[in-house]
């Protein structure tokens, strides 16, 4: 018995079909699409995914895509069960990139005579020059910070392309035949060149293992390992961490990075969306954080072998769509060269939560811990330890990283008057008392931000600089707690009772890192009480393109003494923006 299911790429406004259910062999069938980009090829990605086969059952199906456009189709087969649960066919459709220069925006264009492209029509993805196709949609194009796509349509230029689905399912059963593997799109050769760019050996290496003479083992790891990051499958963390063991012995170092959520922690940084700032609200004194979903997970990382470069990335995977990457890199403070370990906290946030990460390295020289607790949320995502050790402790090949991580969602915000003595993530040597709490520092890491630091804790001329406390009085002690918390972990929701004092010292101190995140910060705010002009006046900040369109509405309202006649200028601008809109076809 047969399922069909016919149904469009497009929608009529020019967004990708939302998801399809289908009933077939007493399971639920879901038919999806998402954009994606793999060495900066636009394209379209299809996934089905099977639900409800209990564990032990295999589900074998011949799944048959139909394209109407070309009269053509392809045919595979393919083995589910409850952790192999989906089949994906990565691009399905490919698109053209170009850029929109009056608009300066990077636009896609997808033919749909380029839908199920076979490798042998030896496609030219990106076009040396504008060409004609049969069919195709137009949707501006932005790669968002954790690697995901977010498009918008431009203009509809066809929307009703049409392709077919044919589930025909083989058999169900209690035993796997290895004999008879599944059939991937194109195929192996196809896998390959999606993945090779994060593991260069693998053109040898996963045919030797696939069809060599290697154990039955080694040949299911390596398809399982292959089918996390081409198929998307979800493993549980025994498993995962089975398959990164497996994956670093064959120098497949990047495997995490091609599996789930990206989102390196510089990346996220740097991002234009790492700051805000909110009205906080304050619980009642008498009530106390409601305590929801936790997580806890521990991991062994181990470094690249012979080689200066650590992994880039490594990932816990959670509930509810939502993971925790980490980012291995070194960090030069002061003319002395560190390892610093960064997290971020990914995917679909939805509520305030505390995270606590613990990070050990056994190594030659001994062990180190660190340790630290944040309240993360949407914007404020990050953990970091700037200086876990220096680049000297870690250069044998013996080294593993312990990694112990838990995570709490919460309902509301905890005050924390109740501080009396902090610790910023270590190693720290020096500390700051203000208002009669202190809070531990790295001097040789705040020195390097902030220059006024640089001189009262290294100039001989300051009484301060060999001193193991240091007072200071310009301050409060939350605001100069946001203001590291801000320096040392890269992201900060900030209060809107305590930023201006926060934006005055990094501007006092020459402390540009906290500067350029309050910039960031005042930029993406929508609190009416933060007055950006005077802002902007005031401490010369880059607001030009927020001011431009903010300053057009004002002047639209305060324009003909709230007359109902639109302006002659408003209606030059939406000319304007008319003959612009034409310019992207």
């Amino acid at each position: 018995m047969k399922a069909t299911v016919v149904t469009n790429l497009f929608t009529k406004t020019g967004h990708l079909k939302p998801p399809v259910t289908v009933e077939h062999g007493g399971y639920t069938w879901t038919i999806s699409l998402e954009y994606s980009e793999v060495r900066n090829i636009p394209a379209i990605d299809f996934m089905l995914q099977c639900d409800g086969i209990q564990d032990g059952k295999y589900v074998a199906m011949r799944i048959e895509f139909l394209n109407f456009t070309k009269s053509t189709h392809q045919t595979f087969y393919f083995v589910f069960e409850p952790h192999r649960n989906r089949f994906c066919y990565r691009r399905i459709c490919t698109g053209v990139r170009h850029v929109n220069y009056q608009k300066g925006k990077t636009v896609a264009s997808f033919p749909i005579n380029r839908f199920m492209c076979p490798t042998s029509e030896n496609t030219a993805y990106e076009a040396p020059s504008p060409q004609s196709w049969i069919f195709h949609n137009l949707v501006t194009w932005n790669v968002l910070n954790d690697g995901r796509v977010e498009t918008t349509p431009c203009k509809i230029l066809y929307d009703k392309f049409q392709y077919g689905l044919v589930l025909d399912k083989a058999f169900d059963t209690d035993t796997l035949d290895l004999e008879t593997p599944s059939y991937w799109p194109h195929s192996y050769d196809e896998m390959i060149e999606f993945v090779e760019p994060n593991w260069p050996d693998m053109s040898h290496t996963a045919i030797e293992y696939l069809w060599g003479e290697s154990t039955e083992y080694n040949k299911q790891t390596c398809f399982d390992m292959l089918g996390a990051c081409y198929h998307k499958w979800r493993f549980d963390d025994k498993k995962l961490y089975e398959l990164n063991e497996f994956a670093y012995n064959l120098k497949f170092f990047q495997f995490m990075d091609g599996i789930g959520i990206g989102g390196g922690f510089e990346k996220i940084c740097s991002a234009s969306t790492s700051a805000d700032i909110i009205k906080i609200p304050r619980p009642p004194k008498q009530c106390c954080e409601s305590l929801c979903t936790l997580y806890h997970a521990e991991w062994n990382v181990r470094r690249i072998p012979k080689s200066g470069d650590l992994p880039s990335i490594f990932k816990i995977f959670m509930d509810q769509n939502m993971q925790w990457n980490m980012s291995f890199f070194h960090s030069t403070f002061r003319n002395q060269t560190f390892l610093s370990i960064g997290g971020v906290l990914v995917g679909d946030i939805k509520r305030s939560c505390v995270c606590s990460l613990e990070v050990s390295l056994d190594s030659k020289q001994g062990k180190i811990t660190r340790k630290f607790r944040r309240r993360l949320n949407k914007t404020q995502n990050t953990i970091c330890f700037p200086m876990f050790c220096k680049k000297e402790d870690v250069n044998s090949e013996g080294n593993i990283f312990h990694v112990n991580f838990e995570f709490q969602e919460v309902d509301g915000w905890n005050d924390e008057d109740y501080l009396n003595d902090v610790k910023m993530p270590e190693p720290n040597d020096v500390v700051l008392k203000l208002q009669d709490k202190r809070i531990a520092v790295n001097k040789t890491f705040l020195a390097h931000h902030a220059q006024f630091f640089s001189g009262l804790l290294f100039n001989e001329n300051f009484h301060q600089h060999d001193k193991a406390e240091v007072e200071i009085h310009s301050i409060g002690f939350k605001e100069m707690l946001d203001l590291l918390d801000a320096l040392y972990h890269g992201t900060k929701l900030f209060d809107v009772s305590k930023y201006y004092h926060i934006l005055q010292k990094s501007d006092e101190w020459i402390c540009e890192k906290v500067r350029c995140m309050m910039e960031k910060a005042i930029n993406n705010t929508n609190c009416q009480s933060v007055n950006k002009q005077k802002l902007r006046e005031k401490f010369k900040m880059n607001l030009v393109e927020k001011f431009s369109e903010e300053n057009k509405i004002e002047k639209r309202g305060m324009s003909g003494d709230a007359s109902d006649e639109p302006s002659p200028d408003a209606k030059k601008e939406r000319v304007e923006e008319k003959n612009d809109k034409e310019k992207f076809v």
